[in-house]
């Protein structure tokens, strides 16, 4: 179930990047009522402290990927482990990095 919720991340780069930008959108929501609450704003919760494209960078290394690997030592498909992995997952790993790059490493 948590790989079908995951597949986002190995989406073309429009449904990609909408899903980034919907998952901020509702982070930074709560991050708004949290300070209208007078709370410590959680963490990527914050829209003027949070730099999206690094922390979402961050999410697929350190939660995706490891997952979709895992997932793809078990289907053992190679064709399946080109379109997710590389074709999803490397490539839009790199559209990140090349707006992180793009914006001076905010």
């Amino acid at each position: 179930m948590k790989v079908a919720d995951g597949f986002k991340v190995v989406r073309e780069r429009g449904v990609f990047f909408k899903w980034m930008e919907n998952m901020f959108e509702e982070f930074f929501k709560q991050g708004d009522m949290e300070k209208v609450l007078e709370l410590p704003i959680s963490k990527f919760m914050d829209r003027e402290n949070t730099n999206k494209e690094k922390s979402y960078s961050n999410y697929i290394a350190v939660v995706q990927k490891p997952l979709f690997v895992t997932y793809l030592i078990m289907v053992n498909d190679p064709e399946i482990y080109e379109l997710i992995h590389d074709e999803g997952l490397e490539k839009n790993k790199k559209s990140l990095e090349t707006r992180i790059d793009d914006s001076g490493n905010k």
